[in-house]
């Protein structure tokens, strides 16, 4: 296999060495204004394979052969988005299968990877409430009780993954993700700031969830269980998570961010 170093950027995709190793490797990037090409950052030195395969919502891998490693133009404006793609460092790869679209943030892994993992779809919720037997199996599985629920996407064998808001402590907002399924709830931590009405979770999120900022990218179940990436868009930026689940609960295993914010 042919490997590039790629140089110091702003994007953090990587996993934390005290967490479940996913095994083989898994990037976050986005797309260009076609939709054809896909930018990777990383915040170290990292060998970059010459194929990934881009994971789509729907299940299906998309060849990506690698294209450049860019150090960078003077233009750069240090914003993540498809109109200043040109001009920002890092590796960026062809999509073989045909265009995405435009400005999307993809999850994109080796073949190392995806061996021994089952790539599952997943359908974008419709972001109405949980309903009682699921936040009630969320209330149980956390010992919060839930004030607000959204399902924000169904994994393939009708795994609903929820949003949920948990009623607020003094001192701090708690939120989560779950999968609620047979063999039980699997739960994320979101914690926010103190409740006040500007920025709780996010910047200027007003101090509120907004369901519609969150989308699930990819899933697979993996030996340890399920695996789902996600992203989480705001004011400044959209953050992205690799999720894998690990006695009982998510832990993270890839994490990256996308800086936007208005100039």
């Amino acid at each position: 296999m042919t490997v590039f170093l790629l140089p110091l950027v702003l994007w953090t995709a990587q996993t934390a060495g005290s967490e479940p190793d996913p095994g083989g490797e898994a990037f976050f990037g986005f797309t260009d204004s076609s939709g054809e090409l896909v930018i990777l950052h990383d915040t170290g030195s990292v060998q970059v394979p010459s194929t990934l395969f881009a994971v789509s919502p729907e299940g299906d891998l998309t060849e990506a052969g690698l294209v450049r490693v860019s150090g960078g133009s003077p233009e750069n404006s240090h914003r993540d988005t498809e109109a200043n793609f040109d001009n920002l460092p890092g590796a960026v790869y062809r999509l073989e299968g045909g265009p995405l679209p435009a400005g999307t943030t993809v999850l994109l892994a080796d073949r190392a990877f995806l061996q021994g993992r089952e790539v599952l779809a997943v359908s974008d919720g419709y972001r109405e409430p949980a309903g009682g037997d699921i936040e009630a199996a969320i209330e149980e599985a956390r010992g919060l009780g839930v004030r607000e629920s959204w399902v924000i996407a169904t994994v393939d064998g009708g795994i609903p993954v929820v949003l949920v808001g948990f009623e607020p402590g003094d001192s701090s907002s708690m939120a989560g993700l779950a999968a609620v399924g047979d063999a039980g709830t699997i739960m994320r931590d979101l914690e926010g700031a103190a409740p006040n009405d500007v920025s709780v979770w996010r910047v200027d999120d007003g101090g509120l969830l907004h369901p519609e900022d969150f989308r699930v990218i990819a899933a697979f179940s993996a030996p340890a269980g399920l695996e789902i990436a996600f992203t989480w868009a705001g004011f400044e930026g959209e953050l992205g998570s690799l999720l894998a689940e690990s006695g009982g609960e998510f832990v993270e295993v890839l994490d990256g961010y996308r800086y936007w914010a208005p100039l």
